[in-house]
Parts: C-alpha cells; structure tokens; sequence
C-alpha cells in the first residue's frame, strides 16, 4: 500500500492524520512501462516456482497460489474501503474462476490474473499490482523469514545488508520499572563481551 498510495499507508498508520490527500503524496509504484510489467510477470513467475521447488517446508501445489490470490483479494477490499473503486468484479472473478484455476501452472496463473485486472480493475490498479501482490503473498504464507525482494528494492537491500555494521550488537529495551535491559544477538560484540538476555545496564 505505500508503493500505491504513500498517504494511504501513513493515514492507516495513524489514523489522526486524515486531512492528506492522496494527490500529496508522489505513488513510488515501480511499473512504468509493458517491457516493466512482462519482467514483473516473469520474475513472479520465477518466485513462485522456486518456492515450491526450494522452500524447506516443501509446500503442496496448490497452497501458495491460494494464498497469493487471497492476499490480492485482501488488499484489493482494504483499498475499496478507503475509497478507491476497486469494482467487485474483480475480486469476484478471482475467488472464483482464478482460484478454481491455481494448480502446477504458474505461468498460466498469473497471465489470467493479469489479464483479469486489465479487463475488470482496468485504471483502478496500477499495472502488475495483483502480480507483485500474490508473489508477496505466497511467499509470506510460508514463515516469518520468507520474503521477496523484488528488483526495484533490491539495491536498497544490497547496500543494507553490505553496509558496516556500528553498534554493540544488542537489542536496548526499557522495561517497566525503567531500567536498561540488554537483548544480545548471538555473534554479537556484546554477546563475546558476556553480555546475556535480560542483562540490565546500570552505568555507562
């Protein structure tokens, strides 16, 4: 929701804020043109058919398609509600005839929920949204470590994960009664320092 509407997603995170606009705010959405949206299908494509070949829950055929198709279906009711004319139609079509459909044939699956948004959701959403939005979502169904990251975000993640690494290596908490507690990662600095979970931090 914050790559499509930037002041939706704030507005939902904090529901005070309802006087923006979503003119304000400038959509970040990532598919601009047809070449876009055919890359967007065919890495999709390729998320979903490596989850199933490679995930180690080893997840039955049918499984990740579906929670894809719900996970579309849910933001698709999420936006209509905060009035965006997302037609019925279209969320319809998907609980029914798309869903029957989720099988071994990724490729086929996805072309009918794209060819489906063209024809029902039309302007409404912009291109590839019900794409990204089921590969997000099957791979989410699995666990809390299973993700995507999509091309548009994946510089933004190299250099997240490359960059140097400042700190201790701790979790800081303020518990209740106001002291300091430590949460440690293992390998951590602190943790070779002999600092444990739940340690307090009396004086620096």
């Amino acid at each position: 929701i914050r790559l499509l509407d930037p002041a939706l997603a704030d507005r939902m995170m904090d529901p005070d804020e309802i006087d923006r606009e979503r003119s304000e705010a400038e959509s970040e959405w990532p598919i601009r043109s047809d070449e876009d949206l055919d890359d967007l299908r065919r890495n999709t494509t390729r998320v979903i058919d490596l989850l199933k070949s490679e995930h180690v829950s080893d997840p039955d055929l049918k499984s990740l398609p579906t929670a894809g198709i719900d996970e579309v279906i849910f933001l698709c009711a999420v936006l209509r509600n905060n009035g965006w004319p997302v037609p019925l139609e279209y969320t319809e079509r998907l609980d029914s005839s798309i869903r029957e459909s989720a099988g071994d044939d990724t490729r086929r699956l996805l072309e009918d929920l794209n060819r489906s948004e063209r024809e029902l959701a039309g302007d409404s959403l912009p291109p590839g949204f019900s794409l990204r939005v089921f590969g997000d979502g099957a791979a989410s169904s699995l666990d809390k470590q299973t993700s995507v990251i999509w091309p548009d975000e994946f510089d933004q993640y190299t250099r997240a994960m490359s960059s140097e690494y400042r700190g201790i290596g701790s979790r800081i908490i303020l518990d209740e009664e106001g002291q300091v507690v430590l949460n440690p990662t293992h390998g951590s600095p602190a943790r070779k320092a002999g600092a444990r979970d739940g340690d307090v931090v009396l004086e620096i």
